[in-house]
């Protein structure tokens, strides 16, 4: 190669490189001022709204709270129902995006959903703002993306770079937000994408702390290293809180399905949430929102009494199993957060009174449970582990972190198959990522653009001597016997017509040899089933007619095409994992 033609290309790949830590950054910069002001927003709302103030002093706190999620519902109705489908958008949809529509999402959807989330919290429903906060710096990148710095076809990293940024921004945990978007969002890592989503979360991280007087999200009193014991206490934590976790997925799932066998429509849904909320908050104000100001409590140990703590845990399990199971846009993160605080007060609580001596370790217990618990509710654990430690800025605490996660997450993959909110909703919605990344494309795209008209129609009325002329002339195998109308009647094999035609004859009819039922694709049949199908079937190729109780014959697919498409889609994928 000429030595023009190297510098010229050294020269394209730096300037390209250039080009995305520039982008990556801006993103970042323009996602953490967004993101800021964002959580500013809906904080001063439920201040407002919650706390004393000259506007709204003289109705009774308790109007306040009750009254609150009432006006919320008919809001995000209305917000709600300017998304296409009729629902708020979470992680499921931005990971779906990712892996089956090459990193496209609706950013619209996601803005809208993030605004729904703020309104949610901001009047007291049960809901938290991590799952909206990736939302809405996952529609950022997707607009940002538009700026055309990155390939089309790497859009996945734009809404990934947006995600980390918002989450390192809002939650002070750069390094878990880099973690939850490989662990979570991409299913995989990404060397490509690596350099662009770390900058782009490490930028929001800095320009938020400069710009916005932030504290830590969860105060931790003093390091403490933990012992043996403490360890223990810890397992046993992180199988306690599995159970909660699976316990809490199954009341949403049966709250759904419950929604679902009564037709209820959105606003009924809304309805319902916004009563059963209003009661739970006005008789344990503490539950209200995202519950930060109470989970400060909760740490410091004194607050509560073991059993207003129980009375707080059960309030807050009951008034989010039914945000969710009701609709109501938000995020699980913060709720199960605290769920898993209030349930580790109680087992600190009783460790205490069993062995005084573990005093000292009252407060870890509290966060170990709090982790075991996201990450039981959430999966991912290494990105759970790391957000844990950042949150509290204590590093010391990580092995036993580490280990109630891991009890957690073994317990409620046992229990439940999985360990994921999000995967529960994948797998409602058709996507199962546990078969793999080329099984989940390959079963969500379809064989149209792979139909071939190079094949050979045959009458019925034909002689075998005809079929067997018309098959020769055609170079092909098979035969297709289709009526005026252009249904599929059967298929004739041309080793089929040839025996028949030397044992009969002249006499033996073509009616002798058609297979009347032989294995058909559909024409939504996907890239995977036709490569099940043709593998079962021994044949180059298989008619595609147009439905079950439509016989017409739209043509057909060949193996060669079929599998070219499926190794040119795993090239694709693996294209994604390495630098090119």
């Amino acid at each position: 190669m000429p030595k023009e033609t190297k510098n010229a290309n050294h020269y394209s790949r730096l300037h390209l490189g250039l080009g995305v830590v520039i982008y990556s950054a801006l993103l970042g910069v323009v996602v953490a001022l967004i993101a800021d002001c964002y959580e500013i927003g809906f904080k001063y709302l439920a201040i407002f709204w919650h706390e004393e103030n000259n506007l709204l002093h003289y109705v009774p706190t308790w109007l306040l709270y009750g009254a609150g999620p009432f006006i919320a519902g008919p809001i995000l109705y209305f917000i709600i129902s300017r998304i296409p489908e009729k629902r708020a958008h979470n992680p499921a949809d931005l990971i779906t995006g990712i892996h089956i529509d090459n990193g496209r999402i609706n950013a619209l959807a996601a803005l809208l959903t993030a605004m729904a989330s703020a309104i949610s919290i901001a009047f007291g429903f049960s809901v938290g703002y991590y799952a909206p906060t990736v939302q809405l710096g996952a529609g950022m990148g997707a607009i940002f993306h538009r700026l055309k710095w990155i390939r089309p076809a790497h859009a996945y990293i734009s809404v990934g770079a947006g995600a980390a940024a918002a989450i390192a921004a809002i939650f002070h945990s750069p390094i878990g937000a880099v973690v939850f978007v490989h662990e979570v969002l991409f299913r995989f890592f990404s060397v490509r994408a690596f350099a662009p989503v770390t900058i782009a979360a490490v930028t929001a991280y800095v320009v938020s702390s400069e710009l916005f007087d932030k504290v830590m999200f969860l105060e931790v009193a003093a390091h403490y290293r933990p012992d043996s014991p403490t360890y223990l206490v810890a397992a046993l934590a992180g199988v306690l809180a599995a159970f909660v976790g699976m316990m809490m997925l199954r009341t949403i799932l049966r709250l759904q399905q419950f929604n679902h066998q009564r037709q209820h429509s959105m606003s009924m849904q809304f309805f319902i949430a916004s009563a059963v909320t209003a009661l739970l908050i006005v008789a344990v104000p503490q539950v209200a929102g995202s519950s930060l100001q109470a989970m400060q409590g909760v740490l410091s140990g004194t607050q509560f009494s073991i059993l207003m703590l129980l009375v707080i845990f059960v309030a807050k399990f009951l008034a989010t199993s039914t945000a969710f199971g009701f609709g109501i846009p938000g995020g699980i993160f913060g709720p199960t957060l605290f769920i898993g605080a209030t349930l580790g007060g109680v087992v600190a609580d009783c460790m205490v009174l069993i062995a005084p001596s573990m005093a000292s370790a009252h407060q870890i217990i509290i966060i170990t449970t709090m982790a075991a618990m996201i990450s039981a509710v959430l999966g991912s654990p290494i990105a759970m582990i790391l957000i844990i430690v950042e949150l509290t800025g204590d590093f010391h605490i990580i092995s036993v972190v580490m280990l109630a996660v891991v009890m957690a997450n073994v317990t409620a993959y046992r229990f439940m198959g999985t360990s994921s909110f999000f995967d529960i909703q994948l797998k409602s919605r058709g996507f199962d990522f546990d078969a793999g990344r080329d099984q989940l494309y390959a079963e969500h795209h379809g064989i149209t653009d792979l139909i071939s008209d190079s094949y050979v129609a045959i009458d019925e009325n034909m002689t075998l001597a005809e079929v067997e002329h018309a098959l020769i002339e055609a170079g092909k195998t098979a035969a297709y016997v289709v009526d005026e109308d252009g249904n599929m009647g059967g298929r004739v094999s041309l080793v089929d017509v040839e025996m028949a035609h030397k044992k009969g004859g002249e006499q033996q009819t073509l009616q002798a040899v058609i297979e009347t039922d032989p294995p058909v694709l559909y024409r939504n049949t996907s890239l995977w089933q036709a490569i099940q199908l043709m593998s079962h079937s021994n044949n180059r190729c298989l008619a595609v007619i147009d439905g079950e109780s439509n016989p017409k014959l739209l043509g057909v697919v060949y193996t060669q095409p079929l599998m070219t498409r499926y190794f040119a889609q795993l090239r694709s994928l693996r294209a994604e994992e390495n630098v090119s």
